[in-house]
């Protein structure tokens, strides 16, 4: 199965700046559960 991830920030409040960071650490860790394969974002 793939996924395709959407990750986004709708403000520039200091609090949201690591918001994409943290995204990506709780995408890969739900395709890791769930023994989804490998994925990447492209930028």
């Amino acid at each position: 199965m793939r996924c395709a991830p959407y990750l986004r920030v709708s403000t520039d409040k200091e609090e949201q700046k690591t918001s994409i960071d943290n995204q990506m650490s709780l995408f890969y860790s739900f395709i890791a559960e769930k023994r989804l394969g490998s994925a990447r974002f492209l930028h």
